[in-house]
């Protein structure tokens, strides 16, 4: 995944093919109800501003708000002619391009493996969004949000830090806090205590204070323009106030921490349990990458904490907005970067059922208990490494009865979908696997590839040609309903100004007697009848 002067082609061809056959399987919607509530009409009055001209929430959000650098970015972008359609489908490539490449890089700089950076790659892109984190959130997504862009950058500002590369690390973490306030923020906020770490074990006082001047300076681009023109005051409202409306009404599963679900709970402290045993027992992390890596897992406890007692015990609103079970995608970077580790080290020493079982445990479709069951897995290999048995584990009965468990606990823990979706769903896995695995097989089977004869180039050549081939039939909805689609459609602006002026009673704030409809949209609806 790293471009060198030698046979750069070819390498660009697997990249594409790679990057291309992975956002296949991932998948991609645009015309979600979250991306055309939350985001689209704000952009659309940027670029015309007589859309929803008399709509008070969209008018607000055109003053300077956390967005405000995302909704110029996406609106100058599509005013090039490009449309916002394609404009969201772009970036969004771009975003997981590079979300796909930082993985790699972090996966090979911990596991000293291709294999490491592939498996971290798969993990993250299929492990279910909601598993092992608190507050309904995400390490990504298919919908084209602010913090799916804003992820796409802050993932090399992990990888950058975690390289000791401070600069460029907050550098990214800066740009990111343009696009999404919060993804670039905290991130940024849990490497402070290991930039401290690093500066004071290197006697580096010039690094800590150039990498925070970057990050300070980038996160005062969003919150100065905020308070120069008000919109950070919230004086009519007293903390508790606030936090009742914004937190208890508004968005009680991001921020009440007593409205989290138990299952979201468990899920994310056995994962977390399991984590912590699998950094003590790992032969490839070094010392300082241990610390590193707990040293991100105790700060987000302790972010929750502090999220807890300041929201629901001693209420104050600068809490509320930070949001701070956002910090938990990234402590499931952590988990998801042992995890690869691991299975790279299992693997070079023969135990294919651990890896099978640490591989897939995070991933299987159930709706039961992943945490707790990955948890006892890992318990299990411990004590079997403690006692020097791990060494049963390589043998072919045990690979499997680990492939008949794993069979066995999809089919009695399956959610309501059938066998057969939860079986198809396994294989799509699969491929998603080898596909995240190509650079890892081609460098380290070439000579196995050449023994059967097989023409290496010719077909990687081929399968990127075919991989763009099929991303532009799904792009088009050309393909079998049952194969992988890209799910983009248009907008059309004059049918959803019409359709939110019809359904509008007149007893509404807005009445719908009063919006104002452009002359061209109202053509272009008079047209389409």
């Amino acid at each position: 995944m790293i471009f060198t002067k030698t046979n750069l082609p070819r390498q660009v061809a697997i990249y594409i093919l790679v990057i291309t056959g992975s956002l296949i399987l991932y998948g991609y919607s645009f015309n979600s109800s979250q991306n055309v509530a939350l985001d689209v009409p704000y952009v659309q009055a940027f670029i015309d501003p007589q859309i929803y001209s008399k709509d008070f929430y969209v008018q607000e959000f055109l003053n300077f708000t956390p967005r405000y650098y995302h909704q110029k970015l996406i609106s100058l972008t599509a005013s090039l002619g490009l449309g916002l359609s394609l404009t969201y489908l772009l970036y969004y490539i771009m975003a997981f391009s590079s979300l796909v490449t930082g993985l790699y890089l972090i996966g090979k700089k911990f596991g000293h493996s291709i294999l490491s950076g592939a498996l971290l790659a798969f993990l993250v892109l299929n492990t279910h969004n909601l598993e092992a984190t608190v507050g309904y959130t995400s390490i990504f997504r298919t919908e084209p949000t602010p913090s799916i862009f804003a992820m796409g950058l802050a993932i090399w500002g992990i990888y950058y830090c975690f390289c000791n590369n401070w600069f460029r690390g907050y550098l990214f973490f800066g740009l990111a806090c343009l696009l999404q306030f919060l993804v670039g923020f905290l991130p940024g906020c849990l490497f402070i205590p290991i930039l401290l770490r690093y500066a004071h074990k290197n006697h580096s006082l010039k690094t800590l204070i150039i990498s925070l001047v970057i990050f300070v300076g980038f996160a005062c681009l969003v919150y100065v323009p905020m308070k120069l023109t008000g919109a950070t005051n919230s004086e009519i409202l007293s903390d508790s106030e606030f936090i009742y409306w914004y937190g208890y009404i508004r968005h009680p599963h991001h921020i009440i921490p007593s409205r989290f679900s138990i299952q979201e709970w468990k899920s994310f402290i056995f994962y977390l349990t399991g984590t912590f045993l699998l950094i003590k027992t790992s032969d490839l992390l070094s010392s300082d990458d241990k610390k590193n890596l707990c040293i991100i897992i105790y700060f987000t406890l302790l972010a929750l904490a502090v999220n807890y007692v300041f929201v629901e015990v001693y209420p104050l609103s600068l809490f509320a907005k930070l949001q701070l079970a956002r910090t938990t995608p990234f402590a499931k970077i952590v988990t998801l970067i042992v995890i690869s580790v691991a299975v790279t080290q299992y693997y070079q020493k023969g135990n294919l059922a651990i890896c099978l079982l640490l591989l897939f445990l995070p991933t299987i479709p159930t709706t039961n208990n992943n945490g707790m069951l990955f948890f006892s897995v890992v318990l299990i290999i411990v004590i079997l490494q403690t006692f020097d048995l791990l060494k049963l584990t390589r043998t072919r009965l045990f690979t499997s009865l680990a492939i008949i468990g794993l069979l066995s606990w999809i089919i009695f823990n399956a959610p309501s979908t059938s066998i057969s979706t939860i079986l198809e769903i396994i294989c799509l896995q699969l491929l998603s696997l080898g596909i995240l695995s190509i650079p890892f097989l081609l460098q380290e089977k070439q000579l196995l590839l050449k023994k059967l004869n097989v023409r290496i180039n010719a077909t990687i050549y081929t399968s990127a040609i075919f991989s763009l081939i099929y991303f532009y039939l799904g792009f088009f909805q050309l393909l079998h309903k049952r194969l992988p689609q890209i799910n983009y459609s248009q907008i059309p602006s004059h049918r959803l100004a019409l359709n939110f002026r019809n359904l509008t009673t007149k007893d509404s704030l807005i009445r719908n007697d009063q919006l104002h409809l452009p002359p061209t949209l109202l053509h272009l609806a008079k047209v389409d009848g």
